[in-house]
């Protein structure tokens, strides 16, 4: 199966995903050097502790509905509108209930990143909303990639960074705090969403779910699938709550740019899986060749790893000053976890695409439990160095058992 895949369009398009996921990430660079630039390392820290808090509750409250979009709509099960429609439903029940939750635990919240921000009540409304704007994000990109629409996704994905990016240029300009960015950005990408999502499907079909017992299924299928994300973005995001409340949040400023080079690793396989995923559920045919598949990944991160390893000193030392110095080891360490990581990402999807997620959420709690052990280890050892350390050991480990439960199934 993968070899006819890779005889049509495949890596044509996973090629040109690549592509638009390495041009929003040097966007996303720009972004980054910017704000240091002008908010120094604290500024760094606030930006991307909110980006992280709202990324990890967006992951998890989107219950997966966004692989259950994929999964239903491949398989014919349901169209389109219907899927839309429990999503629509669902978020506008999640923006009520998630209200008084944030409220709760504003005090916490404001603490943890360190910000001092009046009225509270406006910014809390401004991140709920800035939540919700992240899940139909999610939801709306992985349906583009599960159908292999590139056009689609290259536009949602350059028009959201362009809306960052002007973002903090305004905030530059005006002299605003960069906490204002979230405010901007938050307006121009609801009024996006809401009209890409129209255009995407212009009628619901609230009453044919109604008499629908699907629903119950769809969301099933959503959460299985995003126990693993959960789990993922718990471990994933523990260094974050880590670094700040052992070290600070000036230097979670600093780790933000070494996570630059991870996720950029994480990019090769995030432009073959979401396709790759949209073709495994969607063919009849036996699901062959996915091993040779992570091994190529695996080699193409590993060569493009080394060129931003070895250029890693350089380039922080250039576009950040020597101040970020400190961070170079972390960047080389997590770049090699993310080629690790990457490879292994591609037995994750398989899992899911034959309805086996919750071995990917069995090797997330294994996986987790090891890697937060290590990181509060060697923190004490190594600094944020040690942090670094805890994922590459972690992303080893995620590597052995995802192999070992796709050649169980295969």
């Amino acid at each position: 199966m993968i070899k006819k895949i890779i005889q049509n369009d495949f890596f044509k398009k996973s090629v040109k995903v690549f592509v638009i996921n390495w041009s929003v990430f040097l966007i996303d660079f720009i972004i980054s050097v910017l704000i240091v630039n002008y908010y120094e390392s604290t500024g760094k820290g606030q930006f991307s502790g909110i980006i992280a808090f709202v990324g990890v509750l967006a992951a998890i409250l989107s219950l997966g509905l966004n692989n259950s979009r994929v999964y239903f709509q491949n398989k014919l099960i349901l169209k389109k509108e219907d899927c839309f429609t429990i999503q629509l439903v669902y978020q506008c029940l999640l923006l009520i209930l998630l209200l008084p939750v944030i409220y709760l635990f504003s005090d916490e919240i404001f603490k943890y990143l360190e910000i001092d921000f009046k009225p509270k009540v406006l910014l809390l409304v401004a991140l709920l909303f800035y939540i919700n704007s992240q899940i139909l994000t999610l939801f709306l990109n992985t349906g583009y990639l599960g159908e292999a629409n590139t056009n689609r996704y290259r536009i949602m994905r350059f028009s959201l960074v362009i809306i960052k990016l002007i973002s903090v240029l305004l905030c530059i300009y005006f002299n605003l705090e960069i906490v204002s960015a979230i405010f901007i950005i938050v307006s121009f990408e609801l009024l996006f969403l809401i009209y890409t999502a129209y255009n995407e499907v212009n009628k619901l079909s609230f009453l044919k779910l109604k008499r629908n017992n699907l629903v119950l299924d769809f969301f099933i299928f959503g959460f299985k699938a995003n126990l693993t994300t959960t789990i993922n973005n718990v471990i994933k995001r523990f260094d974050y709550f880590l670094i700040t409340s052992s070290i600070g949040i000036a230097m979670l400023g600093k780790y933000s740019v070494a996570l630059i080079f991870y996720q950029l690793m994480l990019s090769i396989p995030q432009a073959i899986n979401g396709i790759l995923f949209g073709k495994l559920t969607n063919s009849k045919e036996k699901k062959t060749g996915v091993n040779k598949l992570a091994l190529m990944i695996f080699i193409i991160c590993l060569l493009l790893g080394s060129i931003l390893a070895l250029s890693s000193k350089t380039m922080i030392n250039i576009f950040y000053g020597e101040e970020f110095l400190v961070i170079v080891p972390v960047a080389i360490t997590l770049t090699l976890a993310g080629a690790i990581q990457g490879a292994s990402s591609v037995f994750k999807t398989y899992l899911i695409s034959i309805n086996k997620a919750m071995l990917n959420t069995y090797e997330q709690i294994i996986t987790g439990f090891f890697q937060i052990f290590f990181m509060l280890f060697l923190i004490k050892i190594y600094d944020v160095v040690g942090v670094g350390l805890a994922i590459l050991i972690g992303s080893v480990i995620s590597l052995v058992f995802r192999f070992y439960f796709y050649k169980k199934y295969e």
